[in-house]
């Protein structure tokens, strides 16, 4: 959701001090609801530190493939039943498999048990798409991570607060261009547009502030179209996400019919004030946030309590 948000753009500079008439959002990164969990793979109670292991292993081994049949994705280790020296999650290398389809716990997914590790992290330098590649690094200290299932029997192990942490998002541009590029084709497909082109802009002359601009150029029932959604974010010193100028304009008879449809939806989220990030411990929050563009994107949020 965040780089959704983020390649659409969206925010105005504001004070942080001053007083927000303007709709408060659903947050970019929700941990409450089993956002960015760790996989667990497994019909059965985690009731171990093994049964943890094997069902993050399996889990992992769903969605990605590794440099061989034996690549292990998963190291824990314990201090006790219910208490982890650490939880290393590193699949550096390892490819987004084609048939898998992203997808979050139910939002009522109960609370099966719950565990603390001194050290969490998730090392993906870079992983592969289809088309392109990313990496995302996630370091945590002193963290609280919640077992999770949901009404369809899905498992996931959530991130659930810690004392301080980072999440940290980067990649060429090219690269970045590339996967986006492969994502909003893929999407369009479904709604019959067929995409010629994606041309996708990110610029940051602020540390907090980001602006983007995506331009999809083909066509609707053989008629032609361009669309071009932009639009701007900046996170204030509260750690909110504020979004401004996001819209959607098109050429071509197809543009024309389909842009006023896709800004109205947008119009629903610009001047929305969203928080970063928020955790199910309802303690820790985002406390830092950066983000630069170049020749390489790089995003970072600091988070703790």
């Amino acid at each position: 959701m965040l780089m959704a948000s983020l390649a659409l753009g969206c925010g105005t500079r504001k004070r942080s001090d001053a007083p927000s008439t303007r709709p408060l959002g659903p947050p970019l990164f929700d941990g409450r609801k089993g956002g960015g969990s760790f996989p667990l793979d497994t019909t059965n109670p985690v009731n171990s530190v093994e049964a943890l292991r094997v069902a993050m292993e399996a889990g992992y081994h769903k969605r990605l493939q590794g440099p061989t049949t034996q690549s292990s994705a998963v190291t824990v280790a314990t201090r006790g039943n219910d208490e982890l020296r650490s939880v290393a999650v590193q699949v550096s290398g390892w490819r987004v498999r084609t048939e898998f389809k992203p997808s979050q716990l139910d939002s009522k997914a109960v609370q099966e048990r719950v565990i603390r590790a001194g050290d969490v992290s998730y090392v993906a330098e870079p992983l592969k798409y289809e088309k392109g590649e990313l990496s995302l690094r996630l370091d945590a200290k002193d963290a609280v991570l919640h077992v999770l299932k949901d009404k369809s029997g899905q498992r996931g192990l959530v991130l659930a607060g810690a004392k301080q942490g980072e999440l940290h998002f980067h990649a060429p541009m090219k690269e970045l261009r590339h996967v986006f590029s492969a994502g909003v084709r893929k999407g369009a497909g479904g709604g019959g547009i067929m995409v010629s082109s994606v041309t996708i802009d990110l610029v940051s002359d602020h540390p907090r502030r980001l602006d983007g601009t995506i331009t999809v150029k083909g066509s609707w029932l053989l008629l032609p179209l361009s669309i071009t959604v932009s639009g701007s974010m900046e996170v204030d010193d509260t750690m909110h996400a504020n979004f401004s100028r996001l819209g959607a304009t098109g050429t071509g008879p197809a543009g024309d019919l389909i842009a006023p449809f896709v800004d109205r939806t947008l119009q629903k989220v610009d001047g929305r004030r969203s928080p970063l990030m928020v955790f199910r411990d309802g303690k820790t929050k985002a406390v830092d946030f950066s983000v630069y563009t170049g020749e390489t994107f790089d995003l970072r949020i600091k988070f703790g309590q």
